[in-house]
């Protein structure tokens, strides 16, 4: 997501010359990463932090970034949500960023302290996930040989978007992956396109689809449900019971 910082606050009525935006992520509440900054408006300057990843001191090392009497810019400073166990389900949390400017091109000396402003509380949502499995013997009764066609549901419950999810089917013994059928991903319905269907560690399993197989195209909305069906074989002749998971 991206902070807009807008500089000065209200216009002034004198220039602002070499102005420096400084933003320090490590005081949040959260863990946020740096990702980029942007010119969002205000001149043809271009910024860049020269301070840490995590203390920010951004400014245009060229020319400077002036605003002009009466003028306002526009800053945009775009940063990550850490997958961290401080960023639960709940923590709130808000940033400040504060500028310096020179009253005179050019002149260090001349430097003054512009306004801090600080910005609405945020909250930190999650996704819940529920996983749910179907098995449908596609000849019944089942016997040696015979197929069975499994249906993972993947429901999100929670509030934001689970990314890149990974489904681990361990099989038992008594099956092994039918690799005669391609499985299909669809996320409410719909095919997932970038889906790659044939699952790491066949025949015997643990099945593998999502990010432990290099694919990132399993992102299941707030609401949503995604559904991976495949089929199996059995393995075995004699009469007997066996488990799926």
């Amino acid at each position: 997501f991206t902070y807009t910082i807008t500089v000065p606050e209200a216009p002034q009525p004198t220039p602002l010359y070499d102005v420096s935006v400084l933003d320090d992520l490590s005081a949040l509440a959260a863990d946020v990463e740096f990702v980029s900054v942007s010119n969002l408006s205000g001149g043809t300057w271009t910024p860049v932090n020269t301070g840490t990843a995590t203390n920010l001191v951004i400014e245009d090392t060229g020319n400077g970034i002036d605003v002009p009497a009466n003028q306002q810019i526009q800053i945009g400073i775009t940063v990550r949500l850490d997958n961290t166990a401080t960023n639960t389900a709940g923590l709130t949390f808000a940033n400040s960023a504060s500028y310096t400017y020179n009253a005179i091109d050019g002149d260090n000396g001349s430097q003054l302290t512009g306004g801090i402003s600080v910005t609405p509380d945020m909250t930190v949502v999650e996704p819940t996930l529920t996983v749910g499995k179907i098995a449908t013997p596609l000849s019944p009764p089942l016997t040696g040989g015979g197929i069975i066609e499994y249906a993972v549901t993947v429901d999100n419950t929670g509030g934001s978007t689970a990314f890149d999810v990974n489904i681990v089917d361990t099989l038992p013994a008594e099956l092994l992956y039918y690799d005669s059928f391609t499985p299909t991903a669809t996320i409410n319905g719909t095919p997932v396109a970038a889906f790659t269907a044939t699952p790491a560690s066949t025949p015997g399993g643990p099945l593998v689809w999502g990010s432990g197989n290099t694919d990132g195209s399993l992102d299941v909305p707030a609401g949503g449900q995604l559904v991976i069906i495949y089929q199996a074989q059995v393995q075995v002749t004699a009469a007997g019971t066996f488990t799926n998971e």
